[in-house]
Formats: C-alpha cells, sequence, structure tokens
C-alpha cells in the first residue's frame, strides 16, 4: 500500500532522528522496545514501508521529544548528537501553565491527559507515567521559584515536610496551588516562600481536606 505524503514525511524524519542518534551502533532492538512496536514494524517504519495511524504517529513524537507538525510537514532539523543510552534515561512529560499560589490559575489547556502544547525532558528514574510539569507565573514562592520556572509534579511520590506540594481542590473553581507541604497530626498546612503578608498560608483540617489531592513536587528546572 503506497503511503501518504504524511506518512512518508513522518517516516523520512523518524529515520533521519535514528540515524543521528543511534548510527552505526545500530540501535533497533532499544528503539522498538521504547516505542513498544516489534523490530520488523520499525524497519518497515524506517524504511518508509509502513506509517501507521496517527494517534501511533503522535504518540511516537510525543515519546521521542519531537514536533509532530513539523515531522509530518517533512522539515525537522536533527541537529544534535544524543547518546542512545542517554535517550533510554529520558522521559518527556506534559508541562501546563499555573502560578504558584492563585486560585484559579492552572490550566491543562483542553488537552487529554498526558498531552500538551509543550514538553520538557527530565531523568526517568524517579518520575512515573502520570508526572508533569507546571510553568510558573505568579511569585508566592519566590525566592525559590519563580516566572518561567517548571516544577515536576509525580503523583506516586510520597509527600514530605517542608517539600514542595501540588495541591488541588475537587470543585469546579480550578484552585491548584504549588505551595511547601507541612503535616501536623491531622492538619495540613501550606506555607508560601514569599515573605509578603498577601501570601497566607492554608490550614486544612481532616474533615475539610479528605478530597484534596495533595501531590509531591520532586524538583524544579530554571527557567531562560
Amino acid at each position: 500500500m503506497k503511503l501518504s505524503e504524511t506518512q512518508e514525511n513522518f517516516c523520512a524524519c523518524l529515520k533521519a532522528w535514528f540515524e543521528r542518534n543511534y548510527g552505526a551502533r545500530g540501535g533497533i532492538s532499544e528503539l522498538a522496545k521504547r516505542l513498544k512496536v516489534s523490530q520488523g514494524h520499525l524497519s518497515n517504519v524506517l524504511a518508509g514501508r509502513r506509517g501507521g495511524n496517527e494517534i501511533w504517529r503522535r504518540w511516537v513524537a510525543k515519546e521521542l521529544g519531537l514536533d509532530y507538525e513539523t515531522m509530518v510537514g517533512g522539515k525537522l532539523e536533527v541537529t544534535e548528537n544524543l547518546d542512545p543510552y542517554l535517550i533510554k534515561s529520558l522521559i518527556y512529560i506534559p508541562v501546563f501553565n499555573g502560578k504558584a499560589g492563585e486560585p484559579s490559575s492552572f490550566t491543562d489547556e483542553g488537552y487529554p491527559v498526558g498531552m500538551s502544547s509543550e514538553y520538557v525532558s527530565i531523568p526517568r528514574k524517579g518520575a512515573d507515567e502520570y508526572t508533569f510539569g507546571i510553568k510558573i507565573y505568579g511569585r508566592s514562592m519566590s525566592p525559590y521559584l519563580n516566572p518561567g520556572d517548571i516544577v515536576i509534579v509525580v503523583p506516586g511520590a510520597p509527600l514530605v515536610n517542608g517539600k514542595l506540594c501540588f495541591a488541588a481542590w475537587p470543585d469546579d473553581d480550578g484552585r491548584k496551588l504549588v505551595k511547601r507541604y507541612y503535616r501536623y497530626g491531622d492538619t495540613i498546612v501550606l506555607k508560601s516562600d514569599n515573605p509578603d503578608s498577601k501570601y497566607s498560608e492554608i490550614t486544612l483540617a481532616a474533615e475539610n481536606s479528605k478530597d484534596i489531592r495533595i501531590y509531591r513536587i520532586t524538583k524544579s528546572i530554571r527557567g531562560e
């Protein structure tokens, strides 16, 4: 079956990326395992014999940290020579816009779970399949976090007193905050780093916090 122009462009860009990052070292088996396909299937894609459906192609682009629209447009420039063993150690996660501590500030931009308009690469170790990033715009966590910084949220990581957290209320008012987490018995206190009095701490007693989701933030990435 003849491939569409979209499929042909995708295959050509993926082949260029593969040759640049794996080169003479092979790596078909490694990449096939990462993309959850057989070596034969991947070989056919790289050879331009199979293009896959759009859902799979978009997933591959996301997994490799590539821009799908650029790939299918046939204009992908593969400029970095990355060690395939380094690539295996990275994971690409979606990043959403938010503020450090103001209600109704977080948005997932209407994307499905795990999808966004922006991604960032982080070490695979310590992350899970639900890991995501939040880009900071507010100043309630200054000077530690400033506008443009990105915090990495790992829902499966244990909460630790004094460490950063991402708190999400169950209702629809959009209240989702980046704060420092403290637990004293059954009481949870969310604190800002900014000493300005307008950033008051939030106290959550057991009776009004059982439905609030609070996730661990494991690291931050400084903005440019």
